[in-house]
């Protein structure tokens, strides 16, 4: 299972360009939760994308955080073709906190403004709901990060996703996909430390892979 991550554009202090950057956490968090699995970072390069998915024979994607859905327009175009190949060819996608709004964007749904004191640098509890994925939490309250100005409401839902997790104010925190092997979730799996299993877990499961609980990483 090759992965490909999709970066974040970032403007270089002293330069007069942009950049594709990925925080040093994901190699990390990759070497916990996917460690048979080799990775590579995806340019933003829009269409050519395609072309380069296919040269590096990637099996599926993670759509990383940073940037809102529609202020950079090359990161957005790349990640729609990404969603659009992966569609086309059920290929599994997993995204983190953007890569949700991402997501539920591309079925239809739309993003609102977030609680600044609870959603912006600030942890706070969710709670699973029933699924498969997580099925060993279901029903379990457990604490996460949150770094997003911007969140989805139940009301804001694309009707194609369905949410695996809410926090105690109703804001989507988690979600699968209808008819793909989609999951997301609003926080950042990768900034946590010690990282945590259920992570490892919804990670696993949407790349098909096995799963067992691996000792010393919850709560």
């Amino acid at each position: 299972m090759r992965i490909g991550l999709s970066t974040r554009i970032d403007s270089a202090t002293g330069y007069q360009e942009f950049r594709d950057a990925l925080s040093h956490d994901w190699a990390e968090f990759m070497h916990f939760g996917l460690p048979e699995s080799p990775w590579l970072a995806i340019p933003n390069i829009g269409t050519d994308v395609v072309k380069f998915i296919q040269q590096w024979q990637l099996d599926g994607f993670i759509l990383t955080g940073g940037n809102d859905v529609g202020s950079i327009a090359e990161r957005d175009n790349t990640e729609t073709v990404i969603l659009d190949y992966a569609c086309a060819n059920q290929m599994p996608v997993f995204g983190i906190c953007r890569g949700l709004h991402v997501l539920n964007h591309y079925f239809g749904g739309n993003v609102s403004s977030s609680n600044a004191v609870d959603h912006v640098s600030a942890t706070h509890s969710i709670r699973f709901n029933t699924c498969m994925p997580v099925a060993d939490f279901v029903g379990e309250t457990v604490c996460v990060n949150s770094y997003h100005h911007f969140g989805i409401q139940m009301a804001g839902l694309a009707e194609q996703c369905r949410p695996i997790a809410l926090s105690e104010d109703y804001m989507v925190e988690a979600i699968t996909v209808l008819r793909f092997p989609f999951t997301a979730v609003q926080w950042h799996p990768e900034r946590h430390r010690p990282f945590r299993e259920y992570d490892r877990m919804l990670v696993r499961q949407t790349f098909g892979l096995p799963v067992s609980r691996a000792a010393g990483y919850f709560p």
